[in-house]
């Protein structure tokens, strides 16, 4: 829906990145993909509105606020609603977006480390704390994205900080 190609093939997945397009969806029954869709979601060329995922404020971490919060640290408008979110995209090319450091935290959110470290691969300066985290479900996880990516990244070790400490 949101506008790339994906091919599927016996043994690989080709997917070509076109303009991306915002949406809206009611992600209540993949309420977990929620973050990935708002990283990707910065990078389309319009808003992109989720819907029906209020009960993820009460997984691991608030994955409405703690994701709005951290996805403002890109210079992101980010729009809490009740029953999720409306990301609207970054502007790539303005400062300070374009080649600043920013740590993400993961809250200790294996969902939210696997999807905010998507936004480095767009944004060079971007880094997550903790992402040991990811050890719950994928513990691979960063390991296969390097490997996908066909180079090395630098990803942050180390305890979260809390907002409140910052």
């Amino acid at each position: 829906k949101m506008g790339c190609q994906v091919q599927y093939e016996e043994d690989f997945i080709r997917v070509e990145g076109r303009p991306l397009q915002g949406v809206d969806v009611d992600m209540n029954e993949i309420s977990d993909t929620v973050q990935t869709l708002a990283v990707v979601a910065l990078f389309a060329s319009s808003p992109t509105r989720v819907r029906g995922v209020a009960h993820n404020r009460f997984k691991e971490t608030d994955r409405i606020g703690d994701l709005a919060r951290e996805l403002r640290k890109l210079d992101a408008i980010v729009e809490e609603h009740e029953d999720g979110l409306t990301i609207h995209p970054i502007e790539m090319d303005q400062e300070p977006v374009a080649g600043r450091r920013v740590m993400l935290e993961t809250y200790h959110d294996h969902r939210m480390a696997m999807s905010l470290s998507l936004a480095g691969l767009q944004l060079p300066g971007v880094q997550v704390m903790n992402p040991a985290c990811t050890g719950k479900t994928y513990p691979e996880f960063f390991a296969d994205l390097e490997s996908l990516i066909g180079r090395p990244h630098h990803w942050v070790t180390g305890e979260d900080q809390s907002a409140e400490a910052q």
